[in-house]
């Protein structure tokens, strides 16, 4: 299978006019927001998205310990001439075969136009021979199952309701009890007033 290939026309871009700095210079955050006429803050932010886009280069391309190089400054430029960083973000698609997809730079094989493509197998579906499928006894099995579920519900029913009454037979005979026993120390006082009251 060939994957057809889409011809871009690149822009020529106005930076390439500006005066090349010679690679032994560097310069601070101020120096380069002097030269780029921004601010330091500016600069702090392109030089993380230079770092961000050109993933593949070691952070020393654009600086080492706050100081900065003149290739961090020539991108710097292009950078700020460019309507937005996607648009600068792609030109260096272009130039260098990397490109930037979602904020990561991934490597890109330009000159292949053959695509291989594999697929895993689909899994199988284990097919259920209803001819030797006894489907009366499943739904036996299903019927006693049910059976046995209201019995089991029954049962517990049964048991409680013969442990509450239980309780409350036990409870009424307690009750008995005190109100006997309550009965007999009301009668034994009434005794002992009697026989103070006759003495």
């Amino acid at each position: 299978m060939y994957q057809d290939l889409q011809v871009m026309e690149l822009k020529p871009t106005q930076l390439n006019t500006d005066p090349v700095v010679p690679d032994s210079e560097q310069f601070t955050a101020k120096e380069l927001a002097r030269l780029l006429d921004t601010t330091e803050r500016t600069i702090y932010k392109y030089a993380n998205k230079l770092i961000q886009i050109w993933s593949w280069l070691p952070e020393s391309t654009w600086r080492t310990d706050g100081i900065y190089t003149a290739k961090a400054l020539e991108e710097m430029a292009r950078l700020k001439a460019a309507k937005s960083v996607n648009e600068y973000a792609l030109t260096v698609t272009q130039e260098s075969g990397n490109y930037t997809q979602s904020g990561k730079l991934t490597r890109v094989e330009t000159q292949s136009t053959v695509q291989t493509l594999t697929a895993k197998p689909i899994p199988t579906i284990p097919l259920i021979n209803c001819e030797t499928v006894d489907t009366g006894a499943i739904r036996s099995r299903t019927q006693q199952m049910q059976n046995i579920n209201n019995q089991l519900g029954d049962a517990i029913t049964q048991l409680l309701a013969h442990k509450v009454e239980n309780k409350i037979e036990e409870l009424d005979a307690r009750l008995d009890d005190f109100f006997a026993e309550i009965e007999m120390h009301s009668k034994v006082q009434a005794v002992q007033k009697l026989q103070q009251t006759n003495q």
